[in-house]
């Protein structure tokens, strides 16, 4: 493996976006490739229905889809079945998870395969998918199977999809914030109107929320803008209007933002790929507090990407791009990492993307470019093991530089897997979450749950070495190669 050092520097050379895309480029895409805007829709091949076999974590259910196949965009469908396109073939797979049976969805008339980032499914039950490529956004329908592709200027990057107003609102690495909407009730081509507009050069935009009549986006060069639509009377949208940007001029920016989520008391969460960090910030106060994930598995960067709320409101879904870990941070502030297994040290989990099943709330879907999988978390399976802190924030002055954290970890009531655990921390102060200028002492390490039965008490020993003066947070990890808590402590540096 690179080292960690390596891995930040591919972190923001990726963003342009993110390394994967170069292998895009073996499609030898014609940017004047012509296509026919009202070209005949065409069905599936309705062929290679088959059975899978998945594998299984106590956590995690993983399916292995074709060689090579490079999944990415996903989606749960009201009807429970898993749809994912396949970066590298021009094929749409569904996946029926009742009876592991998957079939391939194919045309002759709309150019899929080029590396789709995002899909979302409307109140009519059609399936809508961005991709890089000529036919750039694509409207599926799973009832019969026809495929009716579109033709934006800028290639969608993230979609949302507004049930209120039957709205699909998408951003684009141009520049732009699209708009698609239904402005009569057939169903062909002529029924949509896509607006684009422009917001500017050096724009980039990537993440997206909507959130009621505010469209909350990222740009990639630091900003989290807030916009609001303006209608015609006949609830048609023609124009937007920015409402809000970011940080103001005096305040610092983020850092190479993915991601948006509006949440409840005004908070944003925002995916910041430049520190590999979840922040929380805060509209009223105008401050963040960054998060830092427990390290990765690989030694890097973990790079969180896209968020989720989750539907049963008790926390927040995000996934890590090269952390191989889906994650899940509840209203409490615990933070649990489920890791995909790999076979082998030489392969890294490469997780693109994520959706919700909208029939159970405790489990999560996902995509697995670089290891041709998709699976599912379950969250409602308990974590055997707990770690608690006695201190939620600590200071280090010239006069203090090492600050004793007492942890208590307990036993999960009822369960009774018999497993070795090992502790660790994690901060803001670096990219791989490392303890820059800081160093992390447990009173034990490692903690073996056979038989255990009362809670045990261990110390942190927290050491400043020089630490720019600020605010930071650490992480304090406990895990397997299987799943990892972590409770965070703020940290001042005077």
């Amino acid at each position: 493996m690179n080292k960690k050092i390596t891995y930040a520097v591919l972190a923001a050379l990726a963003i342009s976006i993110f390394v994967i895309i170069i292998d895009i480029q073996i499609y030898q895409i014609d940017s004047n490739k012509k296509t026919n805007q009202n070209s005949e829709e065409q069905k599936d091949t309705a062929e290679d229905q088959h059975t899978l076999t998945p594998r299984k974590t106590p956590y995690l259910t993983l399916y292995s889809l074709p060689t090579g196949s490079a999944p990415n965009s996903i989606l749960v469908d009201k009807d429970g079945m898993v749809w994912v396109t396949s970066s590298k073939f021009k094929t749409l797979y569904r996946l029926d998870p009742e009876n592991n049976t998957i079939k391939k969805y194919q045309s002759t008339q709309v150019d899929l395969g080029y590396m789709s980032w995002a899909m979302i499914q409307d109140n009519s039950g059609f399936i809508w998918f961005s991709q890089f490529g000529p036919d750039s956004l694509v409207r599926f329908d799973p009832s019969n199977g026809y495929f009716l592709a579109f033709h934006p200027k800028d290639s969608p990057f993230q979609m949302k999809y507004d049930t209120r107003t039957d709205d699909i609102w998408f951003t684009t690495l141009s520049g732009t914030l699209g708009l698609v909407q239904k402005i009569n009730t057939n169903s062909d081509i002529d029924s949509y109107k896509i607006t684009e507009f422009p917001l500017g050069n050096n724009t980039q935009t990537t993440g997206l929320s909507v959130n009621d009549d505010s469209i909350w986006v990222t740009e990639l060069e630091g900003k989290v803008v807030k916009f609001s639509p303006v209608r015609a009377s006949n609830g048609t949208i023609t124009s937007i209007v920015k409402t809000l940007e970011i940080p103001s001029e005096d305040k610092s920016s983020f850092s190479l933002p993915t991601d948006i989520l509006f949440a409840k008391n005004d908070t944003l969460w925002i995916t910041e790929h430049g520190p590999s960090t979840l922040t929380k910030f805060d509209l009223h106060a105008q401050k963040s507090v960054r998060f830092p994930t427990a390290k990765s598995y690989y030694h890097v960067a973990t790079l969180p990407f896209w968020l989720r709320s989750s539907l049963d409101n008790t926390g927040i879904w995000f996934n890590e791009h090269e952390g191989g870990s889906v994650a899940f941070l509840t209203n409490n502030m615990t933070l649990t990492e489920y890791r995909v297994p790999v076979v082998s040290q030489d392969e890294t989990s490469l997780m693109l993307n994520l959706s919700q099943d909208p029939n159970n709330p405790n489990k999560l879907w996902f995509s697995l470019w670089s290891l041709d999988e998709i699976g599912v978390v379950d969250k409602s399976v308990l974590v055997p093991f707990e770690i608690h802190p006695k201190d939620s924030l600590i200071k280090f002055t010239k006069d203090k530089t090492q600050n004793i954290i007492p942890l208590e970890i307990t036993k999960s009531n009822g369960i009774s897997q018999n497993d070795t655990v090992y502790l660790n921390a994690s901060s803001t102060l670096d990219s791989s979450a490392e303890l820059v200028n800081m160093t992390a002492s447990f009173s034990k390490d490692m903690v073996n749950l056979d038989n255990m039965t009362e809670p045990l008490a261990i110390k942190l020993a927290l050491k400043e070495k020089s630490v720019q003066k600020g605010n930071y947070t650490i992480g304090i990890n406990i895990g397997n190669d299987q799943v990892t808590r972590t409770i965070f402590v703020r940290v001042i540096v005077d």
